[in-house]
């Protein structure tokens, strides 16, 4: 099973936050269902043996990786 990413970005775009799930765009009206629906595919995926992190654009503009949980990011 190949590893899953989902990315949440920072700022909006025209159609909302945008995650994409397998190709296809989800969009959301707050950056907080975003995240929600990211974590909760992410934790899904996991339990079915795979892996699976959430990458969260922050203010800065930076791309930080995290595990399904959000708790603890991953560094290199």
């Amino acid at each position: 099973m190949p590893a899953l990413l989902l990315d949440v970005p920072f700022k909006a775009s025209l159609d909302g936050f945008t995650v994409l799930l397998d190709g296809v765009p989800h969009a959301f009206v707050t950056r907080l269902d975003a995240m929600t629906f990211a974590m909760e595919h992410a934790r899904a995926h996991v339990r079915q043996g795979g892996e699976a992190y959430v990458s969260v654009e922050g203010a800065d503009g930076i791309w930080r990786l995290f595990k399904p949980d959000l708790t603890a990011p991953l560094t290199s």
